[in-house]
């Protein structure tokens, strides 16, 4: 077995390169998402990102100052072997690229980006590069909470009892805060603010719902009285 071979045979990409992965979505400015894009591929050699072929502006005057580009491709502009003039497979090749589609026209929705293609194959000269690139391109990614401040885990827990999407809580932490949390240490967090608030078993929910029961039990504060339950009806269905 090759050299090659043997690093692919052993080695998957990290979990941190999650948060560039097809389906991703970001609301953020095109030039902001490329900045996150390079924190992450620059302690590995991408820091100069490039446009592919068969890109497209966009022409819609409310939306390109933010969204310069309608459907585009990244590709690694650091290396001096091109892609276009090698084989994925080839030992040493770059083979970097990232898609995007400007999404503007879904109802009821803001526009976003979303990430059509993520090509960063295992034979890339960028990922046989020695372990301290590899850590320091993961720690530009958040994977524990002690390195968050009690204010976004506090934000995240919130997301979480509120029953927001991970996808949605992703996306407002890089926009709004600029930060990249990993999909495992969201889901930890986010669930722990359903935990405190709901009950992480049957046996805490039931505590909990007593417990808010008796208070509003002792005095509603719509009401100013005890006793009295504010029920809201299903305009539809007609369930309380």
């Amino acid at each position: 077995m090759d050299a090659v071979s043997n690093y692919q045979s052993q080695n998957k990409l990290p979990e941190h390169f999650d948060a560039l992965k097809e389906g991703t979505k970001f609301t953020c400015d095109e030039d902001l998402v490329k900045q996150q894009i390079i924190s992450i591929l620059g302690p590995l050699g991408v820091k100069i990102l490039v446009l592919g072929s068969g890109s497209r502006a966009n022409s819609e005057e409310d939306t390109k100052k933010k969204f310069p580009h309608k459907r585009w491709s990244w590709e690694c502009g650091s290396c001096e072997m091109k892609v276009r003039k090698m084989e994925d497979s080839q030992p040493g090749c770059c083979g970097f690229k990232i898609r995007f589609l400007l999404q503007d026209k879904i109802a009821d929705q803001q526009p976003y980006l979303e990430v059509m293609e993520f090509n960063f194959p295992q034979t890339s000269n960028h990922l046989l590069v020695p372990e301290k690139a590899r850590d320091a391109s993961e720690s530009k990614v958040i994977m524990s909470q002690q390195q968050l401040s009690p204010k976004k885990v506090s934000l995240i827990e919130d997301l979480g009892k509120n029953r927001v999407s991970a996808e949605l809580a992703r996306n407002l932490l890089s926009s709004q805060h600029g930060v990249t949390v990993s999909k495992n240490l969201l889901f930890r967090t986010m669930k722990q603010g359903r935990d405190k608030a709901w009950g992480g078993s049957e046996t805490d929910s039931l505590v909990i719902f007593c417990a808010e029961g008796m208070k509003l039990r002792e005095n509603s504060d719509k009401y100013g009285v005890s006793g009295k339950f504010d029920v809201a009806t299903h305009p539809t269905s007609s369930m309380k």
